[in-house]
C-alpha cells in the first residue's frame, strides 16, 4: 500500500489482505516490514516489523513505524504469515517454505530537517531576542548557538516547526555576539547562516548636581552656584551652571 504522514523519524504505512476466506485473521499474522536495506525485507531480517489488523469490512490496514532516521530512504512491504496448517493457498511456490507471502516492495524517504537563522531584535546591554525557523525537527534537539565574550552556548528551542523567538540573557554590554540556528541529527549538527549583533551601552543616563557656597567679598552675604552634569541615553553629555 501507500505511505502516509511521513516525518523525520516515523511514517504510516498501508497494507491490505485480499482473501476470499473470511478467517484470515484466525489463520495468520500480518503487517508491514521495513528496512533501509531492501535485501533484508523478510520477516526474519527486517529491522522494523509492525503487526496490523484489518477489519473484515475494510479493504486495508495502516501501521505506524517509529524510530526511523531522518533524511533516509526506506523500503517496505506487507506480509502474511500462516499459523500452522490451513486451507489458504499460497500465491508463489517459494512462499510455502517460508510459511509466508509478501506484497510488492515500495519505498519512501523520511523528511530532512532544516534550519534558518533569523534576525536579532530587542537588543539591550545584557539581553537580546533572536528569530530562527525550523522545519521537520519534531523530536530532535534544536535551538541556537551563541558565541561571544569568550563563551559558546547552545540554547535549546522547542522541537516544533515554524519560526521561534529565543531569548538570550546574561550578555555583556558593548560586546559582539555571533549566533546561528542548529538541529542535531544522529550526532551531526546542521547549522544555519552565522549572524551577528552587538549589545548596547548600559543605561547610565541621569543628572548629577553639586552646590557651591561662596562670598563675593569679605562680609558679603553668602551666594550659591549650582553645577549640573546630564548624561543622555544616547551617550551625549550636557554641562550647566546657575546661581541663586
Amino acid at each position: 500500500g501507500s505511505s502516509y504522514d511521513v516525518k523525520t523519524q516515523s511514517a504510516v504505512l498501508e497494507g491490505a489482505i485480499r482473501c476470499a476466506n473470511s478467517k484470515y485473521n484466525e489463520y495468520g499474522v500480518y503487517g508491514i516490514i521495513c528496512d533501509e536495506d531492501e535485501s533484508k525485507l523478510s520477516i526474519e531480517k527486517a529491522k522494523y516489523n509492525v503487526v496490523g489488523h484489518q477489519d473484515k469490512l475494510s479493504l486495508s490496514y495502516k501501521v505506524q513505524v517509529s524510530g526511523l532516521k531522518p533524511n533516509k530512504q526506506y523500503y517496505y512491504r506487507a506480509y502474511y504469515r500462516i499459523k500452522g496448517k490451513c486451507d489458504l493457498k499460497y500465491r508463489y511456490a517459494k512462499d510455502i517454505a517460508a510459511n509466508a507471502t509478501y506484497g510488492k516492495v515500495k519505498g519512501f524517504y523520511t523528511k530532512a530537517p532544516s534550519v534558518t537563522t533569523g534576525e536579532a531584535l530587542n537588543i539591550t546591554s545584557n539581553s537580546a531576542t533572536v528569530k530562527c525557523s525550523y522545519k521537520n525537527v519534531e523530536g530532535l534537539n534544536c535551538g541556537v548557538i551563541v558565541s561571544g565574550n569568550g563563551k559558546v552556548e547552545c540554547i535549546k528551542a522547542n522541537s516544533n516547526d515554524g519560526e521561534q523567538e529565543i531569548s538570550l540573557t546574561g550578555l555583556k554590554a558593548v560586546t559582539n555576539y555571533s549566533y546561528c540556528a542548529y538541529v542535531i541529527i544522529d550526532g551531526d549538527t546542521i547549522k544555519g547562516t552565522n549572524k551577528e549583533f552587538t549589545t548596547s551601552m548600559p543605561d547610565i543616563s541621569g543628572t548629577w548636581s553639586c552646590v557651591e557656597k561662596y562670598y563675593a567679598y569679605t562680609g558679603a552675604p553668602a551666594s550659591y552656584r549650582t553645577y549640573s552634569v546630564t548624561i543622555n541615553k544616547d551617550g551625549t553629555v550636557r554641562y550647566s551652571e546657575s546661581e541663586a
